[in-house]
């Protein structure tokens, strides 16, 4: 079993209790999942990583259904390295955000995020497809950074009038 998203364990009755062995620790590219290290993320471990843009628009969050990010350029003078500012909101009340229509009407059952809610469950980097609900939306699976090699499936847009093919990893006409 898991004793956390880094650490496997195997649990020894002892009497009326139970002793934990420890099985692996998992290295900084893998996390516990029924108690193996496997390579990718772990979708019940909570993401502490912060959503990065990477193309202007808007996103949902690839880990919480009712958030959503927008993505735009920035003020030449505000911003020297050209980085896009993130703007994140949260949609009020029984409903989550809906990548189509860019508006908080999907509608939730007691404001639960279903369990399948994840963008993607990243396996290995490269890792690709457009979201199902608007395909000019894609995700790409690859390390949230040089330091961190967490495997996150960071969202980009189409061009307008465009749909993505994960086949060829790239936007082509409708």
């Amino acid at each position: 079993m898991c004793k956390t998203c880094k650490q496997s364990i195997y649990c020894l009755v002892d009497g009326d209790g139970f002793t934990e062995v420890p099985i692996a620790d998992c290295t900084t590219i893998s996390n516990c999942l029924n108690g193996t290290c496997l390579l990718g993320s772990n979708p019940q471990c909570e993401t502490t990583l912060s959503f990065i843009c990477r193309t202007p628009g808007m996103y949902p969050d690839p880990y919480d259904c009712k958030t959503f990010h927008h993505c735009v350029k920035p003020n030449k003078s505000s911003h020297e390295n050209g980085a896009l500012e993130t703007f994140t909101d949260r949609c009020d009340g029984d409903y989550g955000y809906n990548a189509l229509t860019t508006f908080c009407d999907v509608e939730l059952d007691n404001s639960t995020c279903p369990k399948d809610n994840n963008i993607a469950e990243c396996k290995f980097k490269g890792q690709t497809d457009s979201l199902p609900e608007n395909p000019s939306l894609y995700y790409i699976c690859q390390y949230y950074s040089d330091d961190d090699y967490t495997l996150y499936p960071f969202i980009y847009s189409c061009r307008k009038g465009m749909i993505y093919d994960p086949y060829l990893y790239l936007c082509k006409e409708k």
